[in-house]
């Protein structure tokens, strides 16, 4: 660089056109006087569609008001932070981007006020507005996996590469953002791509981020990747409260040069807005279940079981409904405390969800009372389940030193679905009356809605363990020891 004014003005004028910074100046009368050409790819525009033009041909009409303002304090020496504006981009489109104002002071009496000039730097705000709308989708009860993809399309961009996040959900591998599942790590059946070598595998088994280069990875994966024009692979994991397995940020930059950049990038703001996102779901899931399930058996409560059979009549299909009560539980607490009681009602909700089948709900309706909705059945397949509820509550329970055998009635109910099926109130009425049929018939007995009573070949008693008695724990027909 030399000394002379004129090498001086060369070399400042090519650093404010080269500098990544997008520049533009804007005279008092509001035209646009000059723009780098970071500023022009910024908009996508030519230098020729921009100098001479007024700033109400490119700043949304909704914010020309508070853009003028802007525009006049600055100019008045007032300091501004950083607005958010509308502009026109060269396709048509609006896109949003942060606007710093400042006045150019020249110290210079000859130069007339009038050609004093704004420099206004223009920064794209994508990155930043992907956190908002996340924080926004998140305020306003959007689903997991809606925020979860909002976040990832809005962190996909040319200059970084577009982002995948994939994540635990019921046993599969979920994948939000605008990449396939091969390149997120997932197989075509949801599961995750456990291939060795790849940087998803490497994430998952270190617990930190990781990156290779698209000649690094499997010959399919690195295939797909080239066609997105992708370079490098950059991998992030998060640690996820609902499941052992972590969620991912799996970008893939065009640049082999921007992976350890990427990383630095991605395990600070995106990771802690994900972090966010997997605590609020966590949350959400805990409320849910304590709304809908009893504290003590870990059943589905009574709101959630009426819910239950509302959708399988709603499904218009067959269903039935087992009402269930405890026998003599009272001598139970009566005998032995409340102590062994809830563990005799913890034991209760084990069995009744092991013999549930696909579809079913197992639910405590409140004190010994219990209930399962069973879809899709027929008169066999319910009497059949009436009676394994009853064979399974009258194995023994051992609770501490004790052994406490409790029997229980079952009456259950079958709408065969249908017009002329009966209504839910009516399947859990008869239901009812079925059971204190049974109880009255001398419980650890069930019986059907209009049918006979049917009797269990057990009986009812309860004893203490002897101290040198070793008991199973892994059939209806064993004691099961509460842990």
């Amino acid at each position: 660089m030399g000394d002379g004014q004129g090498e001086s003005d060369a070399w400042l004028a090519a650093l404010v056109e080269q500098t990544t910074e997008a520049i533009a100046t804007i005279d008092a009368a509001g035209r646009i006087s000059w723009a780098n050409s970071a500023a022009l790819a910024m908009i996508g525009v030519g230098r020729a569609d921009v100098v001479g033009a007024s700033i109400v041909d490119f700043v949304h009409p909704d914010d020309l008001g508070r853009a003028a303002v802007a525009l006049e304090g600055a100019s008045s020496g007032a300091a501004l932070r950083p607005g958010l504006i509308r502009l026109r981009t060269g396709g048509d489109g609006w896109k949003l981007l942060e606007v710093s104002l400042s006045p150019i002071r020249v110290a210079d009496d000859s130069i007339d006020e009038a050609t004093h000039l704004t420099m206004v730097v223009l920064r794209d705000n994508l990155l930043q507005e992907a956190h908002w709308n996340l924080l926004a989708a998140l305020s306003t009860g959007e689903s997991f996996p809606d925020c979860v993809d909002v976040f990832a399309r809005g962190m996909s961009n040319p200059t970084d590469g577009p982002l995948a996040i994939t994540y635990e959900d019921g046993g599969r591998r979920s994948v939000a953002g605008p990449i396939p599942p091969l390149l997120a790590g997932v197989r075509a059946d949801g599961q995750f791509d456990d291939r060795p070598g790849t940087p998803w595998v490497d994430a998952m088994r270190t617990g930190g981020p990781t990156s290779c280069t698209v000649d690094e990875l499997p010959s399919d994966v690195a295939e797909q990747a080239r066609t997105i024009g992708a370079a490098a692979c950059v991998v992030v994991p998060i640690a996820d409260p609902a499941s052992s397995s972590p969620m991912l940020l799996i970008q893939w930059p065009p640049a082999e040069a921007l992976a350890p950049v990427l990383i630095e990038a991605l395990v600070r703001r995106p990771t802690q807005a994900m972090a966010l996102a997997l605590q609020r779901r966590d949350a959400v899931r805990r409320l849910e279940q304590m709304a809908h399930h009893d504290g003590l058996s870990g059943l589905a409560n009574r709101e959630r079981f009426f819910e239950a059979i509302g959708e399988m009549a709603a499904a218009d299909r067959p269903y039935g409904v087992c009402y269930i009560d405890l026998d003599l539980f009272k001598s139970v607490n009566d005998s032995f405390g409340h102590p062994v009681g809830d563990a005799v009602i913890e034991a209760v909700g084990r069995r009744l969800r092991r013999l549930c089948r696909p579809g079913d709900l197992a639910a405590r309706l409140g004190g010994d009372e219990f209930a399962v909705a069973c879809a899709g059945v027929d008169a066999v397949t319910l009497e059949s389940i009436a009676a394994r509820i009853i064979t399974a509550l009258s194995a023994p329970i051992a609770v501490a030193e004790h052994v406490v055998e409790i029997g229980a009635s079952v009456g259950c109910a079958l709408s065969t679905g249908g017009e002329l099926s009966p209504s839910v109130d009516h399947v859990v009425e008869a239901a009812d009356a079925a059971l204190y049929r049974a109880k009255r018939a001398g419980r650890n007995r069930w019986s059907r809605a209009d049918e006979p009573v049917r009797r269990s070949a057990r009986g009812f008693h309860r004893s203490r363990l002897p101290a040198t008695h070793h008991l199973g724990d892994d059939a209806f027909d064993e004691v099961e020891r509460h842990a």
